[in-house]
């Protein structure tokens, strides 16, 4: 049964979709950098080209189609902090002067992009990369351990990874090191 909020229809047009926003974010994008020049007719085919080498291949569009909207939601934080500081008083450009001399701010945009990336790239390629490197599985039991990751699915084998008693120990080493070196630095 055909509903207003049936996305299914859209599935057909994923290479389309991800055609138009590539394009219009490279455009918008490259003219700000200004590396070919003045012309803008220059800047819109380097964004019809860029748009159809990652249109073409499947792997990318998927990955693009996870990370579009995690990068939306990331974007409406962002604005809803910035209205924020709107409704205190602060005009916008005194909010981007803040974030921009401001380096944890930045390398925390920066992170959690790359976070966002990674685990779509980690979500649509991890089982055909764990597939291909697992030639044989049946030397391994899963069940000898309750930390074995050796599941079959990419991001439980991750995820039990990270979760594991000796990695989260190393995690908290590194953290504490972190702090020490730190801490010795500032005297």
């Amino acid at each position: 049964m055909a509903t207003v909020l049936d996305f299914a229809v859209f599935e057909n047009f994923k290479v389309l979709i991800a055609f138009v926003l590539l394009a219009v974010m490279f455009f918008g994008v490259l003219p700000k950098t200004k590396l070919l020049g003045e012309s803008k007719v220059v800047y819109a085919l380097v964004a019809i080209l860029v748009a159809v080498i990652f249109a073409m291949n499947a792997t990318t569009v998927e990955i693009l189609f996870r990370i579009f909207p995690w990068f939306t939601v990331f974007a409406l934080v962002i604005s809803v902090i910035l209205i924020a500081f709107s409704l205190f008083g602060s005009d916008q450009d005194h909010a981007f002067s803040v974030i921009k001399t401001n380096p944890t701010l930045v390398w925390s945009v920066i992170i959690i992009g790359v976070i966002i990336i990674t685990v779509a790239i980690g979500s649509v390629v991890g089982n055909e990369v764990m597939n291909k490197v697992q030639n044989d599985t049946s030397q391994y039991d899963s069940e000898a351990s309750p930390h074995s990751t050796n599941t079959g699915d990419a991001w439980t084998n991750f995820l039990k990874t990270i979760f594991h008693p000796k990695v989260l120990g190393l995690i908290l080493i590194l953290v504490i090191g972190a702090a020490t070196v730190r801490l010795l630095a500032s005297k």
